[in-house]
C-alpha cells in the first residue's frame, strides 16, 4: 500500500469506526465529502467488513494495480 492511498483513505474515512462493512466505509466517506476518484475506488471493495484502514487500503492498492 502507498503512503498516498492510505492518507487519501484517512481523510475520506476519519469518524469511521472499525470494524466497517463496504455500506458504512461508503457512507462515511461521503459525509467526508471524498473526491470522485477515491470514492469510485472504494466502491470497488468486495463486500464484507474491514478492520483497519490498512485492510481497505491492500484492496484499493490491489484493485487500481490490475
Amino acid at each position: 500500500m502507498t503512503t498516498k492511498t492510505v492518507w487519501l483513505l484517512r481523510r475520506a474515512l476519519d469518524g469511521l469506526a472499525f470494524p466497517a462493512q463496504k455500506w458504512q466505509i461508503l457512507a462515511q466517506a461521503d459525509l467526508n465529502g471524498v473526491d470522485n476518484v477515491t470514492r469510485e475506488r472504494l466502491r470497488r471493495l468486495p463486500e464484507g467488513s474491514y478492520d483497519t484502514i490498512g485492510a481497505i487500503a491492500a484492496h484499493v492498492d490491489s484493485e487500481s494495480a490490475e
